[in-house]
């Protein structure tokens, strides 16, 4: 007679295969599992010590910009910290968010802008363009190249902008136009200062002791910081720069000195009580800034205003480095270092 059942000892080995196979499967689960979940949270945290890397940013673009404000700066924020810093010799501000041992750094250039420098026209009154003035707010470079950054209004005024004739603005990336994009001039904003000092972001000490009045109007083809005061309740008339460059002050104590009929060229920073005509063939590479109440009407030809923020940067450096500029970020991105 035939015996049918198995041997005992098979069926063991056959559950222990089984059993075997079982765990294995289970740990490797396990261990996938666990893994999954470990990358997960490197990754997490590495987009939350991004984003504190973009807070320290913002905090040390604040500190640079008041008064006895902290350079470097470290702070805890969430489940994380962030230190931030500024390079003044090279303008680059850098900061590095870190969590759960995961750090990233980012960083970003700036250049150093007088505080009272919002356009390539800067006014404290109505401001209006004629002829065929063009007036341009994006950056451009000390030769009056375009740069490729979006720079910044055409116009910023604390009145109203008036365009007519065949003017034409533009600012903030957008092409000079007549009508003028909205966006590319400001109007009614708040105002910036009304006495040079103030549109420079110094003291009117430290403006006394390093920039002296001077009662004659600067040569032609003048390099240089130059202060001109006309005396009380009289103006400039007939300016003609040649070429020139640096920063330009024109400011009496009556606060109603007047440049008219500007021609020419000029690279750098120009502040004014107000300004009558830029006219002809004037080109002027960086920005010009008016101070008073007093309506300014520019262009009478084909002149052109450029935005600089190269020439603003090289004006101050060279010629005011003690100077402490408002640090404006050079372009809208940052880098990851």
């Amino acid at each position: 007679m035939k015996n049918n059942k198995q041997p005992r000892g098979s069926v063991l080995v056959g559950s222990s295969l089984v059993i075997l196979i079982l765990t294995f499967v289970a740990g490797n689960y396990l261990v996938f599992v666990s893994s999954g979940s470990v990358g997960i949270k490197k990754m997490n945290d590495s987009c939350k010590a991004f984003y504190l890397a973009e807070a320290g940013l913002q905090r040390i673009y604040y500190e640079v910009n008041q008064t006895g404000g902290s350079n470097p700066v470290t702070a805890a924020l969430g489940s994380g910290s962030y230190t931030a810093s500024f390079d003044a010799a090279n303008n680059v501000m850098t900061s590095t968010g870190t969590v759960g041992g995961i750090s990233r750094t980012v960083a970003i250039d700036t250049v150093p802008i007088p505080p009272g420098v919002n356009g390539a026209i800067t006014a404290q009154s109505d401001v209006s363009s004629t002829g065929s003035i063009v007036i341009d707010g994006r950056d451009h470079t000390i030769t009056g190249a375009l740069n490729g950054a979006p720079g910044t209004y055409g116009i910023s005024t604390t009145g109203d902008y008036v365009q007519s004739g065949s003017s034409l603005v533009g600012g903030g990336g957008i092409a000079p136009a007549n009508p003028a994009d909205t966006s590319s001039f400001q109007e009614n904003v708040s105002p910036t200062g009304s006495l040079p000092w103030e549109i420079m972001g110094v003291t009117e000490a430290w403006f006394n002791a390093n920039i002296p009045a001077q009662s004659v109007p600067p040569p032609q083809n003048n390099s240089g910081v130059y202060y001109y005061d006309p005396g009380p309740d009289s103006s400039w008339i007939g300016v003609n720069f040649g070429v020139s460059s640096g920063i330009l002050i024109v400011h009496n104590s009556t606060n109603n000195a007047v440049m008219k009929n500007l021609t020419g060229t000029f690279v750098g920073l120009i502040i004014a009580d107000a300004v009558e005509h830029v006219t002809g063939n004037a080109l002027i590479i960086g920005a010009l800034v008016t101070t008073t109440q007093a309506g300014n009407a520019m262009g009478n030809g084909n002149a052109q205003i450029l935005y600089s923020s190269q020439a603003l940067v090289s004006a101050g450096t060279t010629y005011l480095p003690t100077a402490d500029f408002t640090k404006e970020i050079k372009s809208g991105s940052w880098r990851e270092l």
